[in-house]
């Protein structure tokens, strides 16, 4: 069974710089425009998809594994004076 190499960094900044373009020129920019006219509102969209990003990422995939954790040990039997002393298992 053949590994399949991942793309290399030219073909993908030339796929992105290509697709970029593309979109740039739908959105109202002339194809020769590489300073913005309102870098503000340039980058409001990219911005807005990080902090959802950011907010699920903390909200479903953090949070999960800790309940996960929890549930998959005997965390909640034990009172809190019990669990501060104890070793975390992460740190070796």
């Amino acid at each position: 069974m053949s590994k399949k190499q991942p793309p290399s960094a030219v073909v993908l900044i030339a796929t992105y710089g290509f697709l970029g373009g593309i979109a740039s020129y739908l959105f109202g920019n002339s194809p020769g425009e590489i300073i913005a006219k309102d870098i503000i509102f340039e980058l409001c969209p990219s911005i807005v998809v990080i902090c959802l990003f950011l907010v699920y990422y903390e909200c479903y995939d953090v949070m999960g594994v800790g309940i996960a954790k929890i549930n998959n040990s005997d965390m909640l039997k034990k009172k809190y004076e019990d669990t501060t002393a104890a070793a975390v298992p992460e740190a070796g």
